[in-house]
């Protein structure tokens, strides 16, 4: 890519997101996309029962449980910070909006789904810390699973 992201994307050392980090992508976005609404407050999301860290094991960053979750329990609820880019256009004013290490991290975590079922596919990206939840490996043992 233009942004030359393939050495980021394979730093294990990337920094922890802080709060004003995960404000800047949010006043990127609304700004790309003119999404009037601000950034949900910490009081609007679940008291959430994990937080982020790096690995023991030098895979990067990842979520860990910061008390016991029950089986069944709803960790992260998707909403109200996971947002969708309608059309290519939005998604590169976003991105080009971003300093180059959020871009690439941004270009990372997203992913395409059809929301409707209708095969029109949209843009997808978390802008919270539910962008650490993934298996950290390829084999097939997972500790969490979507509902």
């Amino acid at each position: 890519s233009l942004l030359e992201c393939r050495a980021h994307a394979h730093d294990q050392k990337k920094p922890l997101y802080t709060p004003q980090n995960w404000n800047q992508m949010w006043k990127a976005f609304q700004d790309s996309t003119l999404f009037p609404f601000p950034r949900p407050t910490s009081e609007e999301r679940l008291d959430l029962p994990y937080h982020v860290a790096y690995t023991t094991d030098g895979k990067g960053r990842g979520n860990f449980a910061s008390r016991n979750i029950a089986k069944g329990e709803l960790v992260n609820p998707g909403a109200p910070n996971t947002v969708f880019f309608l059309n290519a256009k939005s998604w590169y004013r976003f991105v080009s909006a971003l300093p180059k290490m959020m871009a690439c991290d941004v270009m990372e975590w997203a992913w395409l789904q059809d929301l409707t079922n209708n095969g029109n596919t949209v843009v997808c990206l978390n802008m919270d810390e539910a962008v650490f939840f993934n298996d950290g490996s390829y084999d097939e043992v997972y500790n969490m699973a979507l509902k």
